[in-house]
């Protein structure tokens, strides 16, 4: 983390434009393409892009700006009860832990190269201070390793083990 510029930018509904012009603009990992498939048909959803400017070693000016991280959440607070098999096909998380824990972490990735170097702390930090005083829910995909110490290590606890659930009651958390 020397001499970069880290920024985390939310887009939603009403910036889905500037959105599109960021995808379009900056590098991301080719495991970050569910980025480019996201739309803003929900009003209830935000993406957080972790951005770093990285100043250009070659002819040493300008910069050199990547997305190395992404969290995408959904407040599910307006999800009415006959929607709870879809709660569980989207989000992969039961209806009954989604209806007391209403804001769902859906996907977060940090790039290959930059996790285990504090970027996933310092984006998630940033959800949950952006989700202060609100209860939390996700479901720990493992695809690319065992990520269950760090959703501990950010507080969120286990709610069901079999199926990678965590929560965090945001509400008690001093973020």
């Amino acid at each position: 983390m020397n001499n970069e510029i880290i920024r985390i930018e939310c887009y939603n509904h009403e910036n889905q434009n500037d959105y599109k012009k960021v995808l379009n603009a900056f590098e991301f990992p080719r495991d970050f393409n569910i980025l480019s498939k996201q739309t803003f048909e929900q009003k209830n959803k935000n993406i957080f892009l972790m951005i770093i400017d990285y100043p250009k070693i070659f002819l040493n000016f300008g910069t050199k700006t990547k997305i190395i991280g992404y969290c995408i959440i959904y407040d599910a607070h307006d999800f009415p009860k006959e929607h709870q098999k879809f709660l569980f096909d989207v989000f992969n998380v039961p209806a009954n832990i989604v209806h007391e824990y209403n804001i769902i972490v859906s996907d977060c990735m940090i790039s290959a190269i930059k996790r285990g170097k504090g970027y996933g702390d310092k984006l998630i930090n940033h959800v949950l201070c952006f989700y202060k005083g609100d209860k939390i829910s996700l479901y720990a995909d493992n695809a690319y390793g065992d990520s269950s110490p760090f959703w501990i290590k950010m507080g969120f606890n286990i709610k069901d083990e079999e199926n990678s659930i965590y929560a965090l009651d945001n509400s008690v958390n001093n973020v």
